[in-house]
């Protein structure tokens, strides 16, 4: 590997690593939610509502709520999809060494 692919890969990474540092970031979160809160008043406000500034705080509060439960729904997301990616594993490790030991025995096995 040439040393520009390597420095090419460094500049890769470094550039996910900050993208990804932005996504998980409060301060975009923040901004997020001060733009949510911005636009739903004034759409409040434009279609009539009273406390328009005190109505605005629902769907702002929902943005935060959403984003302070995602870490823990994530966890339980990866939790289940690894097990049962390591089930589906095992279930073709199964089916291969049945299949092998068919196979050494003369006989094929086919699945319909």
């Amino acid at each position: 590997m040439s040393m520009q692919s390597i420095k090419d890969i460094s500049e890769r990474n470094h550039r996910v690593e900050m993208e990804k540092a932005w996504e998980t970031s409060k301060t975009r979160r923040t901004i997020i939610a001060l733009m949510t809160y911005i636009v739903a008043a004034v759409f409040m406000k434009h279609i009539g509502v009273e406390e328009y500034m005190l109505s605005a705080l629902v769907p702002t509060g929902g943005y935060i709520f959403s984003t302070l439960s995602l870490p823990v729904v994530k966890t339980m997301w990866i939790q289940k999809k690894e097990s049962s990616f390591e089930s589906g594993f095992n279930e073709v490790k199964k089916r291969d060494m049945s299949d092998s030991e068919s196979a050494l025995r003369g006989t094929q096995k086919y699945d319909s």
